[in-house]
């Protein structure tokens, strides 16, 4: 693409002195002026200006523009054809460093292009934040930069000109001057004459200048003056909010865009993508395209500023740091689009689901990380005060496991897998012939310690193994093997796949391992210079770790993780999941993770809620004295609703059977919607007015089980201590057009109101565990009354997906009656629920499931029956 762009510009032409305005489809336009400013335009108003310093910046020096606006066109491999300006930088030091910019406008797409391009290469002195910023924008409603005095002054010149296209008048509009005027005496003039509006002084020369905001100030060798206009706005011309993600496990934030509420770090590390919305959900989404581990956003006072990050110490010849712009209507769909846009750049394929081989998507599993039970926690021996009176005993973590094994299969819970935290492998300062103890220290390697696991690598659990890895220490063991990496003193930052491909390979072939999840990748990121002092380290890292897992029929999942790692991901087939929230402890907000199952859904991966308990107390946990959970339904339900993994982590014997059940099968295969759970788009902009993020939580997933075009969906609806009033309609689902009864999952009733078009639906608090600290819920299955048979399947009921595709298919919606394949374990007893809209009330039938797990339930006005099939 570089190479291609060079030859455009050869042989593109200049605008001269006039703007260039760049449409893009979708009612998504730039405008770049000949000064190299521009600004962003939604269905014609401004949403994004770049700032009055100057619209690119490096720290190698100032910049000023070596060569006039340049047109280009051509054909990107993965977005289409496009139209475009070309602009070239020079810094004024010997040698001048020089850059080039370049917009992009899609024909076909609502879609632009900001490329920072490094003709040659430079090294740099490292510095906070983005250090190579292109493009800069300005927070809007801030107060401007100080004025400057100029000290130039109207040589060879006896006037100021001013186009007519923005100051009106006649269309070389002469201001009558002394050849000594000062730039203050033109302001005067230009004050004093109706006809001028706005100029840009330079020694020689007078150039228009567009920005509509009051301000004096410097930028590129110019000096710009916009006249005070009594109706004048600063931009954007219309009232915006702002949504971005910050820190580990990226935290959403929205807040007002116009007022001083967004605060993004200067890391670089932080608020991509950017999502600017109205009250109307038109959307504006910027983020890093490409390079992701080296690129990134970063706030300085009233300045957003895009590009490579500070940290990098040398950027190659010909390296570009590219922006995407995408236009959009609805934060879902536009999301949606921006994440498609990505995957598609990487060549990845969104994870799918159920997945081929990420087990902790398609089965119930056992957790034991941070938060569980048995986190550090096992009464194993040499730890006597972890074992109080009463509990286990004196075992290793071997024998634990297997008791909770055997536990669960004897109750009926199908346990399929279990989840290794980093008690099992040994790190930095953990005692000799010991089990390790919590620290904050990196692993030395990854194998399990004697004392932890007597039986090693061998198959002693007989189940498939979720493995924690955290990062390498200095003096890891695959250093010493001679695999590349590079080390600080603390840790190390892995570069080949080879060393991934051995010790992945070691814990597949003896437990068969299926998940590698990275931790403490902020961490690394944090301590190591060497992931953002290149801009190769941080993505060959990720890249190496990714092709090991692919090539092992292995997946990974990201924790700790920051917006570069999840962006990075988009090119890495291999990750199937990342945490969406902070490690859990009971009564904690953990649960709260539908603004980043938004995003993470978004670019193709399911957002992990992490570990939960399924009791209220758990006496002897690590933790707090009690441990009291008082949302035990809540937060087995949004794990079940988020497609990441089911894992409890219960003490032995606590667990809570029939909660547990309702997630799955009886032969342990989850029962999930088709996607993740994701906010209903009115609760971005229904506290719109409001500056403050008081998140609203109604959250909507859903499964197709009808295969004609145009026919409806389920859909699933949880709302959590509503502080507004809250109603649902057909367009908050995205599902028009369709008749849905309303059945509420904790009263086990419907409403005998129907969901449609011009009937919406009130949503109130119908469940409370009554404990303290304990929330209001309202879970709701909406199930479309099908207009042949005039049935709704309400499906297995009991479960808190009972429609899942992992239970129901070939549905048919017949003349007067509804059919449906029921699947699950040989021999399994099924309850299958249904509405008659004749009768308006729930009807059912008992299904026993065949040896090949299958039965067929019909319904009609003549009654329900299920045969096997």
């Amino acid at each position: 693409m570089f190479s291609c762009a060079l030859l455009l510009l050869l042989a593109s032409t200049s605008s001269g002195d006039k703007d260039v305005i760049l449409q893009a489809s979708g009612g998504l336009q730039v405008t770049v002026t000949p000064e190299g400013s521009y600004t962003f335009q939604v269905d014609g108003n401004t949403w994004l200006t770049s700032h009055p310093s100057g619209g690119v910046s490096t720290t190698k020096g100032q910049l000023q523009l070596a060569s006039g606006v340049s047109h280009v066109q051509g054909d990107d491999e993965n977005l289409g054809a496009y139209e475009g300006v070309s602009l070239l930088w020079s810094t004024q030091s010997n040698p001048p460093v020089q850059l080039n910019t370049t917009f992009r406008a899609f024909k076909t797409q609502p879609i632009v292009l900001l490329d920072l391009i490094f003709p040659q290469e430079m090294g740099i002195e490292k510095s906070s934040g983005i250090g190579q910023a292109f493009p800069i924008f300005q927070r809007s409603n801030q107060n401007p930069p100080p004025s400057p005095t100029p000290a130039l002054t109207c040589k060879n010149q006896s006037y100021c000109v001013v186009p007519q296209s923005y100051c009106g008048g006649n269309d070389r509009h002469q201001l009558p001057a002394p050849s000594s005027a000062s730039l203050g005496d033109c302001m005067k003039l230009c004050d004093s004459n109706k006809d001028c509006n706005c100029f840009s002084f330079k020694q020689g020369s007078c150039r228009p200048y567009t920005m509509a905001t009051e301000i004096v100030t410097s930028r590129n060798g110019y000096t710009a003056y916009v006249k005070p206009q009594p109706n004048s706005t600063s931009a954007p011309s219309v009232p915006l909010k702002a949504l971005w993600h910050s820190g580990s496990f990226p935290d959403a934030t929205v807040t007002s865009w116009n007022g001083k509420g967004v605060s993004i770090s200067n890391s670089g590390l932080d608020g991509s993508p950017l999502v600017l919305f109205n009250e109307a959900g038109r959307t504006l989404t910027a983020s890093p395209y490409g390079n992701y581990m080296a690129t990134g956003h970063g706030q300085d006072k009233d300045k957003i500023n895009m590009g490579v990050m500070g940290s990098v110490e040398l950027i190659p010849a010909g390296y570009k740091a590219t922006e995407i712009f995408i236009a959009g209507q609805g934060m879902r769909s536009s999301m949606m689009a921006w994440g498609n846009t990505l995957l598609k750049k990487g060549k990845k394929t969104r994870t799918a689901y159920p997945h081929p081989t990420d087990m902790s998507m398609n089965t119930l599993g056992y957790w034991t990380d941070n938060g569980a039970f048995y986190h550090y926690n096992p009464c194993m021996i040499n730890q006597p005060q972890t074992c109080p009176q009463n509990l286990e005993g004196n075992k290793t973590y071997e024998d634990v496991m297997l008791a909770v094994k055997k536990d669960w299969l004897a109750k009926g819970l199908p346990v399929q897998y279990f989840m290794y935290d980093s008690w099992w492998y040994p790190k930095v300062g953990d005692p000799p012939n010991a089990p390790p103890v919590r620290s904050g220290e990196p692993m030395i390697k990854w194998e399990p310690v004697n004392a932890v696991f007597p039986d090693g690598l061998s198959d002693w659990l007989g189940l498939p193994v979720f493995l924690h890895a955290r990062i390498y220490a200095d003096n890891n063991t695959y250093r010493s093997m001679g695999y590349k990496m590079i080390c600080d003193g603390f840790s190390c930052l892995p570069q080949d796949p080879d060393m991934f491909k051995y010790l992945m390979g070691k814990v597949k072939n003896g437990w068969n391992a299926f998940v590698y999840e990275q931790d403490w990748m902020n961490k690394l990121t944090g301590s190591n210079e060497a992931v953002l002092n290149s801009t190769t380290h941080g993505r060959q890292w990720l890249m190496a770790m990714g092709d090991a897992a692919l090539s092992l029929n292995m997946t990974i999942q990201y924790c700790m993780e920051e917006m570069p790692h999840l962006l990075q991901s988009t090119e890495i087939q291999a990750v199937s999941q990342a945490r969406a929230s902070g490690d859990y402890f009971a009564g904690s907000d953990s649960w709260k993770i539908g603004r980043n199952a938004q995003l993470y859904w978004a670019i193709g991966i399911v957002p992990s809620k992490d570990t939960f308990q399924t009791n209220f107390t758990q006496p002897g946990c690590p933790h707090e004295p009690k441990c009291t959970e008082p949302n035990v339904d809540l937060v087995t339900l949004v794990s079940t609703l988020s497609l990441g993994p089911v894992g409890p982590g219960d003490r032995l014997t606590w667990e809570n059977v029939s909660l547990i059940k309702k997630t799955c099968r009886s032969d342990g295969i989850l029962m999930r919607p088709d996607r993740p759970m994701l906010p209903v788009d009115k609760t971005f902009t229904a506290n719109f007015q409001q500056s403050d993020d008081n998140e609203i939580v109604l959250w909507e997933t859903e499964t197709q089980l009808l295969n004609e075009p145009g026919t409806p969906k389920w859909h699933y609806v949880l709302s959590v201590d509503p502080d507004i009033d809250l109603t649902l309609t057909t367009s908050d689902i995205e599902d028009a057009g369709h008749s849905f009864i309303v059945y509420d999952h904790f009263t086990k009733t419907f409403s005998p109101d129907l969901l449609e078009d011009a009937l919406p639906f009130n949503v109130t608090t119908t469940y409370s565990s009554g404990l303290d600290d304990s929330l209001g819920l309202s879970y709701l299955l909406l199930a479309p009354l099908l207009p042949n048979s005039k049935f709704a399947l309400l499906g297995e009921v009991s479960k808190f997906v009972s429609t899942s595709a992992r239970r129901f298919v070939n549905v048919v919606d017949g003349d007067g009656k509804l059919s449906a394949t029921v699947i699950g374990a040989p021999q399994e007893s099924v309850t299958v629920s249904f509405v008659s809209a004749v009768k308006m009330a729930i009807v059912t039938t008992q299904c026993e499931l065949s040896s090949m797990g299958k039965a067929c339930a019909e319904c009609s006005n003549n009654g329900c029956t299920c045969t096997q099939c």
